[in-house]
């Protein structure tokens, strides 16, 4: 048998081994091979041995690539993710904002824009006086309008829509007032109440009930509605 026969025969049964067809290769040019003193057994094994290791490291390193590969496009799929989850939860914010305001607006349709109970504080009439208008329910009977301003962007002034003051033949028109932050040194400490009239000097505030817990439910429940 000529050499490139013994190579080609080699070869096939190369092939058959990787195919786990031992049998064949221990029958066939394997055995012929160490009888003709071609090459030993050992240093057959160890060539085989060594092609083998090669295939099996090129395998892995194919691998590895496509492992690299494909986690590369995982994370630039998540990092895509992550904006277009920003992106939706920013929608649905708007989407939650704006179904607020379509409820708000339909109960004011329905039920004719009603006073709602909302807070204990005084101070909470500053949250947004331009979307509502405030009141109060004093003494459990009493309800008043609200009205908030600053003067010199110093303190804050809440007073209540003007009623009908006194208890003899001289009647004012006043109301409730209730003061804190400002320059008097009487609401350092506290939310401060006056009684407000109107005489022929102007409007004049004075008496009240002093030091309150206006801002703690101490004069009353605050109220609110949309402004129409």
């Amino acid at each position: 048998m000529e050499i490139d026969e013994l190579k080609s025969e080699l070869e096939n049964d190369y092939v058959m081994i990787k195919r786990k067809k031992w049998w064949s290769f221990l029958g066939g040019a394997f055995a012929f091979l160490i009888v003709a003193g071609l090459i030993s057994y050992k240093s057959s094994l160890q060539a085989l041995e060594g092609k083998a290791a090669k295939i099996a490291t090129k395998a892995i390193q194919d691998l590895k690539a496509e492992a690299e590969k494909d986690t590369k496009n995982i994370k630039g799929k998540l990092d895509s993710s992550e904006k277009l989850i920003t992106g939706l939860n920013q929608k649905v914010n708007a989407i939650k904002g704006l179904f607020e305001k379509l409820e708000a607006i339909e109960i004011a349709i329905n039920n004719g824009n009603p006073w709602e109970k909302f807070s204990d504080n005084i101070k909470d009439v500053l949250r947004d006086p331009v979307k509502y208008e405030y009141a109060i329910l004093r003494n459990g009977t009493h309800f008043r309008k609200l009205t908030e301003s600053t003067w010199n962007s110093r303190g804050y002034r809440v007073m209540t829509e003007p009623f009908m003051t006194g208890d003899s033949e001289k009647f004012y028109l006043g109301g409730s007032l209730w003061i804190w932050d400002t320059q008097d040194p009487r609401d350092d400490s506290c939310v401060y109440h006056l009684y407000y009239h109107a005489t022929n000097e102007g409007i004049v505030a004075k008496g009240g009930n002093g030091c309150t817990k206006a801002d703690k439910g101490g004069e009353g429940h605050i109220y609110r509605r949309l402004r129409k």
